[in-house]
């Protein structure tokens, strides 16, 4: 089992997440939040941004967009590295 499918396994069996079948590729699935995991998104977001808020406060503007391009060169550099194989 892939990263990915492991965690979306995980989240399915504590019922935060639905797997269908996509209407428009039978060979595809789609995944939503049911609703406990609306609801747990709902309550954890604001923690998740004040703390993201609290660790970008020192960078001025263009240096937190400037980090952000960065991160993003980093993360695609870095995509092989990873433990799921790539598709």
């Amino acid at each position: 089992t892939s990263t990915v499918a492991g965690g979306v396994e995980r989240l399915e069996a504590r019922g935060l997440m639905l797997r269908s079948v996509s209407p428009e590729d039978r060979r595809a699935r789609v995944l939503t939040l049911s609703a406990d995991g609306q609801a747990l998104l709902a309550q954890v977001l604001p923690g998740m941004l004040r703390a993201q808020q609290r660790m970008l406060d020192p960078l001025g503007e263009a240096d937190r967009a400037e980090f952000m391009r960065l991160l993003g060169i980093l993360v695609t550099a870095n995509n092989g590295l990873s433990r799921a194989p790539s598709e």
